[in-house]
C-alpha cells in the first residue's frame, strides 16, 4: 500500500466510524418507532366478563407462509398463557395469506379452533381487552431458527402447542385421513422435508439456506442405513425435488399429493401464485398441513430449517 492510500484512510477513517454509528443509530431508531407503532394496548369494549382478560392477537402477516403464521400466533398464545390472558385469534381485521379476501369472517376459524374457545364475537362486549403488539413475536418469546430446544423446551412447548393450535373439525378430518390414505400402514418411514420454489430461488432475508435435493437424499440415505428405516415420506412443493427423490426411491417413496410447482411463473412467493378461487386455496393450505401433519407422525425427521419443519417438530413426539 502506497504512503498516499494511507494517508488517505486515515482521514477517511473517524468519517467512515461515524457515518457507521448513524447508520446503526437510525436503524435502532427505526425499529423502535415500529415497535412503538406496534406495541400492545388496553383498553374495554363494556362491562361482560369482569373477571376475566382477553388477549386479542392480530399481527399483519404480508408475506408469512402457513406455518410462519402459526409459529407466529403460537407465541402469542404462549405470552398469554404466561401472564394470565385468555388468546383470541384474531384474522378477521389483519391480512395473512389464510384470508379469504373479506373482513367478513375470521380466517383463523376457517382452519383451527379459537385457543380457548371465545370467539371475537363472544368478548364483543368484555371490560378487559388486550390488544397485542402488531408484530410477528411479543416481547420474551420467540421461537426463532437459532433457537436452542432443550429438551425442557421441547416438552414444554409441545404440551402447549397440541393443547392450543388445534386444527378445526373439517381440517381434523381431513389430516386423519390424509395421514392413513399415504402411509397405509406402512411403519419405519423417514421423513424428510426439502424446499424448493420461492424459498430457494427467492432466497428469504433472515431464513436459512436450504439443502439441495442430492444434499438431502445423501443425508437421507446415511439415516436410512444407520436406522433401518424402510420408506421415506417427502415433503416438498418442488417438482424437480420430487422427481429426484421419486427416480432413487421409486415405491419406497410416499408422498401425500400436495400441489407440486416446476417453477415460480415469475412471481416471488408461493401465495402470490393465482388460483381460481378461495376453494382452492383453502385446499392448498390444508394439502399443506397435511403434508406437515404427516411429517410429525414419521418414526424420524431429516428436515432443512423451516418454519414447517419446526412445527412438525412441536407436533412430533420426540
Amino acid at each position: 500500500m502506497s504512503s498516499n492510500i494511507k494517508q488517505s484512510a486515515k482521514r477517511l477513517g473517524p468519517v467512515y466510524h461515524f457515518a457507521r454509528f448513524i447508520y446503526v443509530y437510525l436503524l435502532k431508531l427505526r425499529r423502535q418507532l415500529r415497535e412503538y407503532k406496534n406495541r400492545e394496548r388496553r383498553c374495554s369494549f363494556g362491562n361482560a366478563n369482569p373477571d376475566k382478560t382477553f388477549y386479542i392477537i392480530g399481527v399483519q402477516h404480508t408475506t408469512g407462509g402457513l406455518f410462519a403464521i402459526i409459529k407466529s400466533v403460537f407465541c402469542h398464545i404462549c405470552y398469554a398463557i404466561e401472564q394470565g390472558y385468555i388468546p383470541v385469534v384474531d384474522m378477521e381485521h389483519f391480512s395473512c395469506q389464510l384470508t379469504d379476501g373479506t373482513k367478513e369472517t375470521n380466517a383463523w376459524e376457517a382452519y383451527f379452533e379459537q385457543p380457548c374457545g371465545y370467539t371475537l364475537k363472544d368478548i364483543a362486549d368484555s371490560k378487559n381487552i388486550i390488544l397485542s403488539a402488531s408484530l410477528p413475536y411479543p416481547k420474551g418469546i420467540s421461537i426463532g431458527f437459532d433457537t436452542p430446544m432443550n429438551k425442557e423446551l421441547y416438552d414444554r412447548y409441545h404440551r402447549l402447542f397440541a393443547e392450543y393450535i388445534r386444527p378445526c373439525e373439517p381440517v381434523r378430518i381431513y389430516l386423519e385421513t390424509k395421514y392413513d390414505m399415504v402411509t397405509h400402514g406402512r411403519t419405519k418411514i423417514l421423513g424428510v422435508l426439502c424446499r424448493g420454489t420461492d424459498y430457494t430461488e427467492s432466497r428469504p432475508v433472515g431464513h436459512p439456506i436450504q439443502p439441495t435435493a442430492s444434499q438431502a437424499f445423501e443425508k437421507a440415505q446415511e439415516i436410512m442405513e444407520k436406522f433401518g428405516f424402510e420408506n421415506l415420506f417427502l415433503a416438498t412443493e418442488d417438482k424437480r425435488i420430487y422427481d429426484y427423490f421419486k427416480a432413487h426411491y421409486g415405491n419406497q417413496l410416499l408422498f401425500s399429493g400436495q400441489k407440486l410447482y416446476a417453477s415460480m411463473g415469475g412471481v416471488k412467493f408461493l401465495a402470490d401464485i393465482p388460483v381460481a378461487d378461495y376453494s382452492e386455496k383453502w385446499h392448498n393450505i390444508v394439502d399443506y398441513y397435511a403434508t406437515i401433519y404427516i411429517l410429525s407422525k414419521c418414526d424420524g425427521l431429516s428436515t432443512g430449517l423451516t418454519c414447517g419443519s419446526i412445527c412438525a417438530y412441536l407436533m412430533s413426539d420426540e
